[in-house]
């Protein structure tokens, strides 16, 4: 009980230390390759607090009562983008003057790569970043339908609008992927999460850090992290809006406004999705509204609260080209997001601060019966940053994490349910170096303590399971390297560890008192190119995963391996290149995409050489990872008509599956491949209004992503949209 008590008081002590220091006034204008004023381009300032402009309708932008120190300055435009400038505030104003560039990818700046803002271009670990113009060149429906456009991913919907969606990053099981919303950790109890109804309209970003994360965020960032950056306040009011219906009875609605008056600064957004499916019982319905707002307490210290809440339910009708379709079985779901988050400078010292509560509850009803899953999970934490000097920079912290996780089929020996706790303290600390602009090292170290709560008997196959405890080390290493400083070549390499925790049903259902966390270690390398002066970039990455301790339930012949039920005994290894480029000859004219190869195995169990968990045989390739992916983006803008038309496609081989009726027990067969294609077009009326067109699959090609659950067909969506500043 001393802990919450001890961190109780070094928060607010915290608070009133780090609201003081000499500030002045940062200044600046932006302009394009033509050295013309440039309206609307989004600034930010990095090095202390992360603070963003907008600029007006001359170009210029302003920053007020900004603390002493060093920093930088970062401008971008939709298909322009900028170099960071480094600036010194000391005792007085700073000013300065950014030029954009026609660019194939628009700089931008993250923070979840190195749990610090920076340039993306600095980062040394793999990352995409999907910008709120991605998304709506894209027309994505989803953040599952966005990521199909990141390299190294592959998403599985099964069925389609509202049909479970998982994600697999370079070969890792769709539980070993970390998803933020705003900072604040979304994941189901064991690492899970359905990307199926996690609304994009509220979208400012979306950052991906592929490969192993455990050393800054813990449990569950095993495989990538998918960090969801809601919308910012950043200038003066803006309202904005969209309306469509389409194929399938399909209807969309949302509003939204946000803007920043002073020290203060608010931002909204409802959205409403509906649609009546395929076929009976295949209707989805999903309603979210987010909220976001900001106090500047001073320039040098802020205090932010964010709300996501989303409720939604569908209808399940299950693999129907193989079988009857269920008239019975539904879904609901209610999720909320809270994150709140104090930031504060002081000189060289950055001091950050954060609570969060995410809760979620599902119900289904089935003809077997009703059940119903309740988890929620509270975290709080303390970062503090130092600048040690303009190139080194070193961040250490603490975190705590609450879990709870009830299901109505693990029950006691009354055949009651009950509650399953898990604490998670971690411990981290991090060292960022940069030399020249030309060096980019970063370095990471996690020591995490879990804690899981006793469990009882059911009174048949689980016994008394003591509380007990697993302490887990997660290292992390990555650099980058510029042959010449701002240059156009990049050399990039990372290596880390990571692991997830055991789920409710893992645990619940084993007599193993001993279970403990899957873990993973990962080793990336690549180089990145840009050309024509940053108008074609390249980017190609080699990436090896070797996964081990994976928790098997065993029976048969295998049973003797092991004296428990269920133990960690799985191993399966991945590898793999990512190629990935963009290129924009001319304003009016963009092109994107990516491949992935992906040669993923089976190894042999633990205790069992050359033998796997049946029906998978060692050597054989991962279930639903396929070898080959890939996806492109294009756009072109007709400014005589004021047209801007959009075409895409993604594509996948084939893959091995389990049976939909009898999974694994009914063996594995062979899913094969796809390739959809979209078309769009938008007609701009006003300068604050567009009126818009997508067709999806245009092809009309018949293709399953999940064995036995049929993805739509040739299908459309029409509607308006709006913005007013």
């Amino acid at each position: 009980m001393t802990t919450p008590v001890r961190f109780s008081s070094f928060l607010v002590l915290l608070l009133v230390l780090f609201c003081a220091g000499l500030r002045g006034d940062v200044t600046g204008l932006v302009l394009d390759p033509q050295g013309r004023p440039v309206a609307g381009a989004t600034v930010h300032l990095l090095g202390g607090v992360p603070r963003e402009a907008r600029t007006d309708s001359a170009g210029r932008f302003r920053f007020a009562s900004v603390p002493d120190g060093a920093y930088t300055l970062l401008a971008a435009s939709p298909g322009f983008s900028g170099r960071p400038e480094k600036i010194a505030v000391s005792g007085g104003a700073a000013a300065a003057e950014l030029r954009l560039a026609l660019a194939a990818r628009s700089e931008v700046v993250m923070v979840t790569a190195e749990r610090a803002e920076m340039p993306a271009s600095s980062a040394a670990s793999s990352v995409t970043v999907l910008t709120r113009a991605d998304l709506e060149e894209m027309h994505a429906e989803s953040v599952g339908e966005a990521l199909r456009h990141v390299p190294g991913l592959s998403i599985v919907e099964s069925g389609r609008r509202g049909g479970v969606t998982s994600l697999f990053a370079r070969g890792g099981n769709s539980n070993y992927n970390l998803v933020m919303v705003d900072g604040v950790k979304v994941n189901d109890f064991g690492g899970a999460f359905n990307f199926a109804s996690l609304p994009v309209e509220s979208i400012e970003r979306i950052e991906v850090v592929r490969g192993p994360q455990s050393a800054l965020y813990g449990l569950n960032a095993i495989g990538s992290v998918v960090h969801i950056i809601t919308r910012r306040p950043t200038g003066p009011l803006e309202t904005r809006g969209a309306i469509e219906g389409g194929s399938f009875g399909t209807a969309r609605g949302s509003l939204g406004a946000g803007g920043r008056q002073r020290r203060f600064g608010w931002s909204f957004d409802l959205m409403r999705h509906a649609s009546d499916g395929v076929v009976p019982n295949d209707d989805y319905r999903n309603e979210a509204g987010s909220l976001r707002f900001e106090y500047e307490m001073t320039p040098a210290a802020r205090l932010r609260y964010s709300l996501l809440a989303d409720a939604n339910e569908v209808g399940t009708p299950g693999p129907f080209r193989l079988a009857p379709v269920d008239l019975v079985t539904r879904g609901k779901e209610n999720s909320y997001i809270h994150g709140l988050e104090f930031e504060a400078q002081r000189g060289r010292l950055l001091q950050r601060l954060t609570g969060s509560y995410y809760a979620d509850r599902l119900g289904y009803e089935s003809p077997f019966g009703p059940w119903r899953t309740r988890q929620a999970r509270a975290g709080l934490g303390t970062e503090t940053q130092v600048t040690l000097s303009e190139t080194d920079a070193v961040a250490f912290g603490f975190e705590y994490q609450r879990e709870r996780f009830r299901n109505t089929y693990i029950t006691d020996e009354r055949a009651s349910d009950f509650p399953l706790l898990r604490h998670s303290f971690g411990w981290f600390t991090e060292n960022r170096y940069q030399s020249g602009g030309r060096l980019f090292l970063n370095t990471g170290l996690r020591l995490e303590a879990i804690r899981t709560s006793m469990l009882p008997s059911d009174g048949w196959s689980r016994p008394r399971l003591e509380a007990r405890q697993n302490l887990a080390l997660s290292p992390k290493f990555s650099f980058a390297f510029l042959p010449r400083a701002g240059g156009p070549l990049k050399l990039h390499a990372s290596a880390g560890a990571g692991l997830r925790a055991p789920d409710g049903f893992e645990l619940a259902f084993t007599d193993n008192p001993r279970l403990h966390p899957e873990r993973t270690t990962s080793v990336d390398a690549g180089l990145q190119r840009e050309f024509a002066g940053r108008r074609a970039v390249l980017d190609a990455t080699w990436f090896l995963n070797r996964y081990h301790d994976l928790i098997v339930t065993l029976s048969g012949n295998l049973a003797a391996i092991s004296k428990f039920q269920s133990d960690n005994l799985a191993n399966s290894r991945a590898q793999g290149l990512e190629l990935s480029g963009a290129v924009r000859p001319a304003e009016w004219l963009s092109l994107s995409g990516h491949y992935t190869r992906l040669a993923s195995e089976v190894l042999s169990l633990d205790r069992a050489p050359g033998r796997a968990l049946a029906p998978l045989q060692v050597g054989q390739m991962l279930l639903r990872r396929p070898e080959h992916s890939a996806a492109f983006l294009a756009a072109w803008r007709v400014r005589p008509l004021r047209m801007t038309f959009h075409t895409g496609a993604v594509m996948r081989s084939a893959v091995l599956d389990v049976d939909p009726l009898m999974g694994l027990a009914g063996g594995v067969l062979r899913n094969a491949g796809y390739v959809r294609a979209d078309l769009g077009a938008e007609f701009a009326l006003t300068r604050e209004v567009a009126l818009y067109g997508r067709l999806f699959n245009f092809s009309d090609s018949r293709y399953e992503e999940a064995l036995g659950f049929p993805a739509l067909r040739r299908n459309f969506v029409a509607g308006v949209k709006f913005r007013w500043r």
